[in-house]
């Protein structure tokens, strides 16, 4: 499992990721609030790695943070 709340570095770190997701299909769980545009471009960088995610959302708070984008793999 990849757990990632850094800052507005997430899809710097994702990149960095790529054959870890790629290859081994880890859950992943990311926080998509830092950046105005982190709720739509986390998931197309996720899925082009690898598109065999079931995405959930979640939000954890009132305000805008604390919200969480899971990946789950399908092959499991």
């Amino acid at each position: 499992m990849i757990k990632m709340d850094i800052e507005s570095a997430e899809i710097q770190a994702l990149n960095g990721s790529k054959n870890i997701i790629a290859n081994l299909h880890p859950i992943l769980a990311i926080c998509v609030y830092h950046g105005y545009d982190d709720l739509y471009k986390i998931p197309q960088v996720v899925l082009a790695m690898n598109n065999k995610y079931r995405l959930y959302f979640r939000h954890y708070s009132f305000g805008i943070a604390e919200t969480v984008m899971y990946f789950i793999p399908t092959d499991t």
